[in-house]
């Protein structure tokens, strides 16, 4: 996850790491902590808007709270749309479309049963694993595991 060392002191201690270094973000289990714990605040703050978080997480929470001033948005794909930013518009759609499942599973498939996964991942993880081992020929998620 990309952490700003300034941001990764900020959250650090939300994620469970004391005596926070910006060395640290460069071990995997420790970043993926911090950046959760960013994640999850940014999602709180969205009330649970996957795609307003997504675009906050990417173009700025500024950006994004200006943006949802602009129109009175029904869907999220209207949303989504509005998002004046190329990169960001892109981004959001990208994560979102593979995020449907493939984010377990593809943890799963690159890293293997790792325990410094967050917590979400690894359950996605084992369920997907469980499915291929048990003679799936596709590599979908089972219902649920998404």
């Amino acid at each position: 996850m990309q952490v700003r060392p300034g941001t990764g002191a900020q959250f650090a201690r939300a994620a469970g790491i004391r005596s926070f270094t910006s060395r640290m973000l460069f071990q995997p289990e420790v970043n993926l902590k911090i950046g959760t714990a960013i994640f999850r605040s940014m999602l709180d703050k969205n009330g649970g808007s996957m795609e307003q978080t997504l675009a906050a997480y990417n173009a700025g929470p500024n950006r994004v709270a200006e943006w949802l001033t602009w129109n009175t948005y029904r869907e999220p794909a209207e949303f989504i749309e509005s998002i004046p930013f190329t990169e960001t518009r892109d981004y959001v759609q990208a994560v979102i479309r593979n995020g449907r499942c493939t984010g377990g599973c593809m943890a799963s498939e690159l890293w293997g049963s790792q325990s410094w996964l967050p917590p979400a991942f690894s359950r996605r993880a084992s369920r997907c694993e469980d499915s291929r081992s048990a003679g799936a020929k596709t590599r979908a998620c089972p219902a649920g595991a998404a």
